[in-house]
């Protein structure tokens, strides 16, 4: 048994290849032999196997790009698309533009002292109660109240501060046209909060150390005796100012030359002090008489409150046993406990916890889940990238089968007549009957080559008139007309279907993995409309990829300015001066000059600091051109802007310190005089008058005089005349900072007026001789300007910030290789793709074949036989007599049975039943030969309806998303689109920075009538000065004026005061009577609108803060945006169902590979049925053998 086994697999393995070798797929090729029809049968195999192996290895690797809507995606759906496919995934936002606050919140802790009881109102009016003149000049108990005081301040200003900033934030939009990502989402936030706490730190620490060095440039006198002091002398019967002096680090610092200047606080027993002339120097001399009596840990006392709180920290105030100890000598403290814990070191100083706002935390809190339903999207659509796709491969071999074996089985018979037209020429060749060759050489020389021509055409005639590819037809006429029908309607056809291919627009996605910048820039330039390129870094931060250097005014970094150069020009000892002397002023005004200079830098850098820590957020490659662009757009914005905030800053400073009448150390605005009467002695400030024109400071702070050198000899002593000698461009205002900015550094590029000052610096006086250093200063150069000329005002210069030019450089290759994208995908439109026009041409013959093989006969025969029946009733007239009358309802069940007869008939079969692997079927009669073909027929039809019927739902559900450009549109055009395709529609602005004046127009319609009025002319503030004496003024101090308020400061009082008397015509007139005016003051008119009411209780503060503007005009010009944004394209597209011609095209195609191969699957499925059926037959009517021993 075990040799029979191996025995029977080779005879079942001979059968196979017997099999095999006796397929014949041409047996009905008569006018062929039978080898040639088997050779041809297995040239189709193999041609085929061959082009099967092709078309699914092609299919297999071919990358389909698959697009997926999806409508109404709910957050969690969003989240698991962003994560699968995050390249590709677009979810439009409904809204676009999203409030801050609607999506992120804040809720600041502050540091503990600004909710301690040590800010209290109780706390801070105990410390002020005590009597300062009592005490010595740096004992703490004089500047604690102002400590406190500014504590309090800081704390307010900083919340206030930072409820502006988070007001201004979340007012702002957030604006994105797609959903973003978490991860997306989180690092915008990031920045949004890091630019938020970055520009209020900057903001405030700048504000700190500007107005701290701005008072103490301007010399402004504290009230507070803590850095410069007034004593009267009585010698020379006048007052001078005297600066105060700190031990710091062990050394004397003078107030009047360092703002710094400052020593631990401590508390001290003053027992007075006395006054004397110095012997070697020509100044007074002050003894104070004090001992120690308790030091403060932390706190410091300096120059300013101000600044030596900045220095101090608050690690006493932490401590219960240090404030009892203060508690004994200032009572205050008992109402205080200490400072609980905080993240900052006890030891913190103030500076660093301003510098950190005070803040412990911000306690932000993020809602994703709010922003998504606020971006609400409609829909979200992705795409991916698949190979072996095993439908569009299965669709692919249908559609291609039927062309493919149609034009195998048509080369195939071409192909053995060569081969045997190959062998004929070789066995002619290997012949020696020459003479036979000659002959018929001979023969056909004598027929010429028209002849010849002639007759190949004739021959290919008679074959065309008798070529008949339907011989099965019974009439041998219908197949031959058949045939021409059938080969005319397939070249045409065929033709439609090239020119409809070679013309149609094939859009093609390609993707670029890991793009090099120079591959970017290629691809760029050949596709820039539709190349996307997603960044794997989402952010960069501008110091990366802008750098912006500013090329300061000489000036600033010439020996002017510095300490061991020009400045040792004002050192040594200088004697009694005229106060407006360049020797006495000199050194402050250059002093002013270095602070501005350096706050500028300070400011630049700082602004730069932020602005270099901000990020470029970009979702894709942002192209060279549009990054210049964007770039040039935030580098012009940063310039102006860190000119506006400087500028701001220092204007609203200048104003306060003109408008409050501060004093200032040199006596410029005001001078200090006093007066006996029998009774007292009085003391009070004069403004200052000696200036060109008798301008008064008290009432202009444009009063300006020549800077120069004074004589204070009897015999040339002019102290309310110009000086002796003037220094060209420098003139002498009110306060030092007026007369900077109002003078200009002409002399200064001079060498014979620089040299004068230095000669001048003796100028009648006997003076140490000036440092080598100080002597040797070198002009300034007029060539090196590229802005300002040496006439130009400093107030010009400060204006720009000391900026003469600017150097801004943008670097694309390292935003590129940050933004490091890993992929590029670009689409492009293709006609004439000779590929695409031979597959089109494959996938359509071979459906387009079958259906002609069907209905061209039917065709044919149907309009034959109209054509026949017609003809003999047109000449066989039948007698009318003779006509049988038949029912209509006969007619018709004679056509139904008819039909059901021929159904039953049909066979697709009759060639095949040669090649069924059946021997039963092959030896059976006839009659069951026909049934199984007929059977087979039913099964065909069947299967072939059910696979129609599947590609027409898919083809008619299936959707598709077709892209569409359209070039230059026009705003009506974009409008159409946004209202159609507004979840898909790009319209990229060819310029991307679009000023605001183009399109938006904000304008102040009318300001408060207070603001053009009477009220607010120079005329009116002189006839408030008056020129009543003192003792005349002083019997009216207890008259009121309705609704004006005084205060510590005018701007205080200002701000509270309301406009209620100048609306009245009778306080007016008290007014008037007060300053003796005979002028009649006419009222504000109280019947104009105002937005301001009522006015009794609106104050002058609420009118600044609303900058007296009674109504905004805002207009926008959507059309001028447009025209300015000038899209070149717009970009959109829609999902839509198949066309009908795609439909009709993809019918025909799967058709023929559809008919053919289901026609071979289910014959021999049915073969493979029999057999088997066959089998299980024979085996149960197997007989057994019996066994006689058993």
């Amino acid at each position: 048994m075990a040799e029979t086994i191996p025995h029977d697999r080779i005879n079942r393995f001979k059968q196979l290849r017997d099999y095999i070798r006796k397929i014949n797929l041409f047996d009905d090729a008569e006018t062929t032999s039978v080898i040639d029809q088997l050779l041809a049968t297995r040239i189709v195999i193999f041609l085929m196997t061959i082009a099967l192996i092709i078309i699914i290895t092609w299919a297999s690797l071919t990358i389909q790009t698959h697009s997926v809507t999806i409508q109404s995606p709910s957050e969690t759906i969003f989240k698991q698309l962003s994560v699968q496919y995050p390249n590709t995934l677009s979810c439009r936002c409904t809204q676009t533009s999203i409030h801050h606050h609607k999506f992120l919140s804040f809720h600041p802790q502050y540091h503990p002292i600004c909710t301690s009881q040590f800010l209290n109102h109780s706390f801070i009016s105990a410390l002020s109660n005590m009597n300062i003149n009592e005490y010595y000049m740096q004992d703490y108990r004089i500047t604690v109240s102002s400590h406190f005081q500014l504590l309090k301040l800081l704390c307010e200003t900083i919340k206030q501060m930072i409820d502006d900033s988070l007001f201004i934030f979340n007012s702002k939009y957030f604006t994105t046209t797609q959903v973003l990502s978490t991860e997306k989402f989180e690092a915008q936030i990031d920045q949004l909060m890091k630019q938020l706490k970055s520009t209020i730190m900057t903001d405030m620490k700048h504000t700190s150390d500007y107005l701290g060095l701005i008072i103490f440039q301007n010399g402004i006198l504290s009230a507070l005796r803590t850095n410069h002091f007034i004593r009267y002398i009585p010698i020379s019967d006048t007052y001078f100012h005297f600066p105060n002096e700190y031990k710091s680090l062990g050394a004397e610092c003078s107030c009047d030359t360092n703002a710094a200047c400052m020593s631990q606080a401590e508390l001290y027993n003053f027992q007075g002090y006395s006054i004397s002339n110095s012997s070697t120097a020509d100044k007074y001399v002050f003894a104070f008489y004090i001992s120690r009596i308790l030091t403060i840990p932390g706190m410091m006392v300096g120059c300013s409150p101000y600044s030596s709180l900045l220095q101090s920290s608050l690690a006493c105030f932490y401590s219960q046993s240090c404030i009892q100890r203060i508690q004994i000598f200032i009572h205050g403290f008992s109402l205080v406990s200490p400072l609980s814990s905080s993240h900052f070191q006890l030891d913190a100083t103030v500076e660093h916890l301003l510098n950190e706002l005070f803040i412990e935390s911000w306690n932000e809190k993020r809602n994703f889940s709010a922003y998504f339903d606020l971006c609400s999207p409609l829909s979200c659509t992705y795409s991916y990238d698949r190979r072996f796709n095993l439908f569009y491969m299965i669709v692919t071999i249908i559609s291609v089968f039927g062309g493919v074996q149609m034009t195998v089985f048509l080369i195939a018979p071409f192909i053995v007549k060569i081969i045997r037209r190959c062998q004929k020429c070789k066995r002619q060749c290997n012949k020696n009957d020459n003479l036979s060759i000659e002959t018929e050489l001979e023969t056909n020389s004598y027929q010429s080559l028209k002849d010849r021509l002639m007759s190949f055409v004739n021959k290919m005639k008679m074959k065309l008139l008798t070529l008949n590819m339907f011989p099965y037809l019974s009439d041998i006429t219908d197949g031959i007309y058949s045939t021409r029908v059938y080969l005319l309607s397939f070249v045409v056809g065929i033709t439609i279907l090239v020119f409809y291919a070679s013309i149609s627009v094939q859009i093609r996605s390609i993707t670029v993995y890991q793009p090099s910048l120079n591959k970017y820039e290629r691809l760029y330039r050949r596709y820039s409309r539709t190349l996307v390129c997603p960044c794997t870094r989402l952010s960069v931060s501008y110091s990366s990829i802008i750098d912006i250097v500013p090329h300061y005014h000489q000036v600033c970094s010439s020996d002017f300015i510095k300490d061991d150069a020009w400045l040792l020009y004002f050192t040594g000892h200088f004697p009694f001066l005229n106060n407006f002397d360049f020797r006495f002023m000199g050194m402050g005004w250059f002093s002013l000059l270095q602070t501005l200079c350096r706050m500028s830098n300070e400011t630049v850098t700082n602004e730069l600091l932020v602005f270099n820590d901000m990020q470029f957020i970009s979702s894709q490659v942002v192209p060279n051109d549009l990054f210049d662009i964007q770039a040039s757009a935030l580098i012009h914005q940063f310039q102006q802007q860190t000119v506006d905030s400087f500028l701001g800053l220092f204007e609203l400073v200048r104003a306060l310190i003109q408008l409050n009448q501060f004093v200032v150390v040199r006596n410029t605005n005001a001078r200090i005089y006093h007066s006996n009467t029998a009774n007292n002695k009085t003391h009070y400030f004069q403004s200052t008058t000696s200036y060109d024109n008798d301008c008064s400071c008290g009432k202009s702070t444009s009063c300006t005089r020549p800077q120069g050198f004074y004589c204070m000899e009897i015999n040339c002593k002019t102290y309310l005349s110009k000086p002796n000698e003037t220094i060209s461009g420098m003139v002498l205002s009110c306060l030092p900072v007026d007369s900077l900015l109002s003078s200009s550094l002409q002399c200064f590029y001079n060498a014979s007026c620089l040299k004068m000052i230095i000669r001048e610096r003796s100028f009648r006086i006997n003076v140490s001789k000036i440092d080598p250093r100080a002597a040797n200063i070198t002009p300034l150069n007029p060539k090196s300007n590229r802005r300002s000329s040496p006439n130009t005002t400093l107030d010009n210069i400060v204006s720009q910030l000391f900026i003469e030019d600017w150097t801004n450089t943008t670097n694309f290759s390292s935003y590129y290789h940050q933004c490091a994208p890993d992929q590029c995908t670009y689409t492009y439109e293709q006609r004439f793709n000779r590929v695409y026009i031979t597959a089109t041409v494959f996938e359509i013959v071979g459906g387009l074949s079958v259906a002609l093989n069907i209905f061209v006969p039917l065709l044919v025969i149907l309009l034959r036989r109209i054509y026949h029946i017609c003809r003999r009733r047109h000449l066989v007239q039948v007698p009318t007599e003779v006509t049988v009358e038949t029912s209509i309802g006969r007619k018709l069940s004679l056509r139904v049975a008819r039909i059901q007869h021929s159904l039953r008939k049909m066979n697709f079969y009759k060639k095949i039943s040669k090649n069924c692997p059946s021997e039963q079927l092959q030896t059976a009669d006839q009659i069951l030969v026909i049934q199984r073909q007929q059977i087979a027929t039913r099964f065909y039809i069947i299967f072939f309806l059910i696979a129609l019927l599947v590609i027409i739902i898919f083809t008619t559900l299936h959707l598709h998303t077709h892209p569409i450009t359209i070039s230059s549109p026009t705003l009506s055009t974009f409008e159409s689109l946004q209202d159609q395709y507004s979840s898909s529609l790009s319209c990229p602005c060819s310029q991307i920075s679009i000023n605001y004046s183009t399109f938006v127009t904000v304008k102040t319609r009318n300001y408060h009538q207070v603001c053009s009025s009477y009220f607010t002319k120079p005329q009116f503030i002189s006839l408030l000065w008056g020129s009543d004496e003192a003792s005349e003024f002083r019997m009216n101090l207890d008259r009121k004026i309705l609704s004006l308020v005084i205060g510590c400061l005018p701007v205080y009082g200002l701000r509270l005061s309301t406009l209620e008397c100048f609306y009245n015509s009778t306080c007016l007139q008290r007014l008037a009577t007060f300053l003796n005016s005979s002028y009649v003051l006419s009222p504000l008119n109280i019947s104009l609108y105002s937005r301001f009411i009522p006015i009794s209780l609106t104050t002058v503060g609420t009118l600044i803060d609303e900058l007296f503007i009674e109504t905004w005009y805002n207009t926008s010009n959507y059309s001028s945006y447009f025209s300015s944004c000038a899209p070149l394209t717009c970009h959109y597209s829609y999902v839509k169902r198949n066309s009908i011609l795609y439909m009709i095209t993809t019918y025909v195609g799967l058709f023929g590979g559809l008919t053919v191969g289901l026609k071979y699957a289910v014959w021999y499925g049915l073969c493979l049925y029999w057999k088997v059926r066959q089998l299980c037959t024979n085996v149960r009517n197997r007989v057994e053998p019996v066994n006689d021993n058993g």
